[in-house]
């Protein structure tokens, strides 16, 4: 299986691909990200967008991701929201440590 992580356009992307050290990783990002060899990037909607929730299950059914690691606070909160949601389709959301979140306040 494979997992997810958001916020591509940071470098703490990388950061936590090397903290995990899986060998499947796919990088989400809200805007179009240029390619990178080795890495494969799916642009996603906002954390606002209606439409988040079900995209992102969709991306993980398509692409047989079982973890998200979110790192914009933003999804974290929409993503904690869906926690049970996402169980059912054996997907499990995992909140990184604090200093990798972008945007907490």
């Amino acid at each position: 299986m494979a997992i997810l992580i958001t916020a591509a356009s940071s470098a703490n992307v990388f950061k936590l691909q090397r903290l995990l050290y899986h060998s499947e990783v796919f990088f989400a990002e809200q805007k179009k990200m240029p390619f990178i060899p080795g890495k494969i990037f799916i642009q996603i909607p906002e954390a606002s967008s209606p439409v988040f929730i079900s995209q992102l299950i969709k991306i993980c059914l398509d692409y047989k991701i079982n973890e998200i690691h979110p790192l914009k606070s933003a999804e974290i909160i929409e993503l904690s929201k869906a926690i049970e949601l996402f169980s059912e389709y054996g997907i499990s959301i995992l909140k990184p440590s604090e200093d990798l979140i972008l945007g907490l306040d």
